[in-house]
């Protein structure tokens, strides 16, 4: 009896080993089944440029991915088109050189999708935003790659924003510091030496900014990115005096945090010194 038994016992075992074997079998099947896709490797892109300053060549970064991606030896070609839903316009906003794009294995089946925004046309009156919506709508070799159902399209804003020219040294009556300096980080963002009426360890506390068409938009992070800042102000479009309307400093990162320094009812006027 102990005998027979032993011998059931192997015999299921085997037919579980066996088992193992087939489902791992049909496993590895259906991955080298799955076709590998191919995608924007960002589904948004930020385009900004200031109105009036020409062109600007850009640049959308396409990628190929899946479970058979090292195995490919042969060039991808991919087909872009402009899907119908932007709003950007041929030749007063963008430029597309090209609706054809080609990865290479030797490229690490990576390219770019060049494009170049615009600025210069009448119509164009900033601030403004429009988007250039690019898809992938086809494709050819590497073994069956295809579009990605999420990543195929790319939304590309392109906001236009008024000339801005705050860079320099101002003075105030606004403590803790009398001299300041505003430096250009990109068109229309600055970054001021000092956040107005606090400091830290008598410090001052440096934070970034952004001009549009002289609305000044105060959303940052500070003191080593732990803490958000937000507030507004204003600019003299005749005299250059930044004004800043106050500002909140948050807990930490987010607005949930809520406020640790609550300056929103205070007013600060900076003059270009």
């Amino acid at each position: 009896m102990k005998t027979i038994n032993k011998f059931l016992i192997l015999m299921a075992l085997s037919l579980s080993f066996t088992s193992c074997l087939v489902d791992d079998d049909v496993l590895t099947d259906a991955i080298s089944e799955t076709p590998d896709l191919v995608g924007f490797t960002s589904s948004t892109l930020n385009a900004l440029v200031t109105e009036g300053t020409g062109s600007y060549d850009r640049s959308a970064t396409v990628k190929v991915i899946g479970p058979n991606r090292a195995s490919i030896t042969e060039d991808v070609a991919l087909t872009i088109e402009v899907n119908s839903a932007s709003t950007a316009i041929a030749g007063i906003h963008y430029d597309l050189s090209t609706t054809s794009v080609t990865l290479t294995p030797e490229g690490d089946l990576t390219g770019e999708v060049p494009f170049t925004v615009l600025s210069d046309d009448s119509s164009i009156s900033a601030p403004s935003t429009f988007t250039l919506i690019l898809d992938i709508v086809g494709t050819s070799g590497g073994n069956g790659v295809i579009p990605s159902g999420r990543t195929g399209s790319l939304k590309i804003n392109i906001s236009y924003l008024c000339n801005s020219d705050l860079a320099g040294d101002y003075v105030t009556t606004s403590g803790p510091f009398a001299n300041v300096t505003v430096t250009e980080l990109a068109d229309g963002v600055y970054e001021h030496s000092t956040l107005p009426g606090l400091s830290s360890g008598g410090n001052a506390i440096p934070f970034e900014f952004s001009d549009s068409c002289g609305d000044i938009t105060i959303d940052t992070l500070v003191l080593g990115g732990g803490y958000l800042v937000q507030g507004s102000g204003t600019v003299d479009p005749t005299t250059g005096v930044i004004t800043i309307n106050g500002y909140i400093l948050y807990n930490s990162t987010t607005v949930d945090s809520g406020p640790f320094f609550d300056n929103s009812g205070n007013t600060y006027v900076y003059t270009p010194n």
